[in-house]
């Protein structure tokens, strides 16, 4: 197992640390980066047939000018990294970083462009992509627009949210293989209403050209209704799983979770609420303002999804999770 984090006293220092015996003991930290960062993502390169077989690539936001994309490896299992390498030096103010490997292993990474005032709204989506185990880089800095949700919610005791992309690509052995997903949440820019909608875009082509957006929560336009923070993944099927807070069945100040999933390369949408109970999002005491944590998130396993998100329901934010068996067409109840 192979972890990154954040320094424990400031926002400087990303550091790994890793595992042999299935987490039950775990190295000492290894660094990463010394960059003021945001957060850092990992993938690992799993194909045995790979050039860069056991690869474990990482990202991250920095957070001085110029603000770049910060990138590193390791091919020892996280006991030593590369130098980062900044995949771009324009002055631009960026967010996330989030990154995932392509059928014929390529890196893909994005991230959200944001303007350099308050409120630093998130409006434009930034892609990067590798085809040689991230020596060389293709950079777009404005693959697609978007008008991202960052600040906070006032109804919802005032956390902070964010429409931080998220990345994910697929790789089934089906028509679809290859296709790249990004997800957002973000508002007031078609075809996102006036409160905050999970938004869908994909790439045919390797992330060269980018379709329209597709509103993927089902619920009526502009209804008052906030959904937030999407995870995603693809499943062995093609079929593209995404997971998101949605407040759609409670009040104002709640939220319930959402799994919408697409068999048809997100032309349409079936939705599940996949959590038993509703909750009432709030700050965690201690951190940022308004800090409940910026992601929830989804894996698949053969047959099964494996979502997982926070949830306060005992009185402590705490990790949920419900296993979900899938079939081709679509939820096995």
């Amino acid at each position: 197992f192979i972890l990154t984090r954040k320094s424990s006293s400031s926002f400087q220092g990303i550091y790994s640390h890793y595992s042999n015996d299935n987490g039950l003991t775990w190295s000492s930290q290894k660094t990463v980066s010394t960059d003021d960062i945001e957060r850092a993502t990992t993938a690992t390169d799993v194909d045995p047939n790979s050039s860069y077989y056991g690869r474990t690539y990482s990202c991250w936001a920095r957070l001085f000018p110029p603000y770049s994309i910060g990138f590193s490896y390791t091919n020892d299992g996280a006991q030593n990294w590369t130098a980062p390498l900044a995949l771009s030096n324009v002055n631009l103010r960026r967010a996330g970083g989030e990154i995932a490997l392509g059928p014929n292993n390529e890196v893909y990474i994005c991230w959200a462009a944001i303007t350099s005032v308050s409120p630093f709204t998130e409006v434009n989506v930034g892609f990067a992509s590798s085809s040689n185990g991230g020596t060389n880089w293709n950079i777009n800095e404005n693959a697609f627009a978007m008008n991202g949700i960052v600040g906070i919610i006032p109804e919802k005791q005032s956390i902070r949210v964010n429409g931080l992309p998220r990345i994910a690509v697929d790789l089934s052995n089906t028509s679809t293989r290859g296709n790249i997903y990004i997800v957002t949440s973000q508002k007031n820019l078609l075809p996102a209403g006036s409160e905050p909608d999970i938004i869908l875009r994909k790439s045919t082509d390797g992330g060269l050209n980018w379709s329209d957006g597709i509103r993927v929560n089902q619920d009526a336009l502009s209804n008052g209704k906030y959904q937030f923070f999407p995870g995603i993944t693809v499943d062995q099927f093609g079929g593209v799983n995404i997971i998101f807070y949605d407040d759609r069945n409670t009040t104002s100040d709640s939220s319930g979770v959402f799994l919408a999933r697409s068999t048809d390369a997100g032309s349409t949408w079936i939705e599940y609420e996949i959590s038993d109970q509703n909750f009432k999002p709030i700050a965690i005491g201690g951190l940022g303002q308004g800090y409940m944590g910026d992601n929830i998130d989804m894996t698949s396993i053969g047959n099964k999804l494996f979502p997982v998100w926070m949830d306060n329901r005992t009185g402590i934010f705490q990790m949920w999770s419900v296993p979900i068996e899938i079939t081709s067409v679509g939820i096995e109840n």
